[in-house]
């Protein structure tokens, strides 16, 4: 209740609060992929999502022990239950963040990633939008849809970082 009371008072009210991709599956949403996107965008984000994952797999992510020290030191590696990534929108949506925050994390093991991302309030080209959700650039949308992401909020600024870190009626 505090946190959402801080976003109305910030001038950012539910109004504003998307909740866009909810459990979409990636087959129902396809169809936004190819069509409106084009085949050399989709292809590239499917290939840059391939390639971070494959990156981020290389890097061992291991606990470790040791008691030659005079003691028992070590590490445990452990992922948070979930995230929250903030991706920059306005007039150069920017679907890199998508992947380059969403991807490690998932590669960490991470099961519940949340988007935010600002609307884009007419500084995109409703063509380049996806009618059901019109305030979100679909490059965006498709990053999210081809790497899994199923929470998409259309909301920026510290509004949105509180959300995130707080949690609010709109945002859990």
């Amino acid at each position: 209740p505090e946190a959402q009371a801080i976003i109305n008072r910030m001038g950012f009210n539910n109004r504003g609060v998307e909740h866009l991709l909810g459990n979409l599956e990636r087959s129902r949403y396809r169809g936004i992929l190819g069509v409106n996107l084009g085949k050399n965008k989709e292809t590239a984000l499917e290939n840059a999502a391939r390639r971070i994952r494959e990156f981020y797999n290389r890097q061992p992510l291991t606990s470790w022990f040791t008691n030659d020290l005079g003691g028992t030191l070590g590490q445990i590696i452990r992922p948070h239950g979930r995230v929250g990534v903030y991706v920059p929108g306005g007039t150069a949506p920017l679907p890199s963040s998508v992947l380059m925050s969403a991807v490690p994390a998932q590669v960490a093991g991470v099961k519940d990633i949340v988007i935010v991302t600002p609307p884009s309030r007419g500084l995109v080209d409703p063509s380049k939008t996806v009618p059901s959700y019109p305030h979100i650039p679909q490059i965006i949308l498709a990053a999210c849809a081809i790497i899994g992401i199923k929470e998409v909020y259309a909301m920026g600024g510290a509004q949105a970082i509180g959300a995130l870190a707080y949690g609010t009626q709109s945002v859990p």
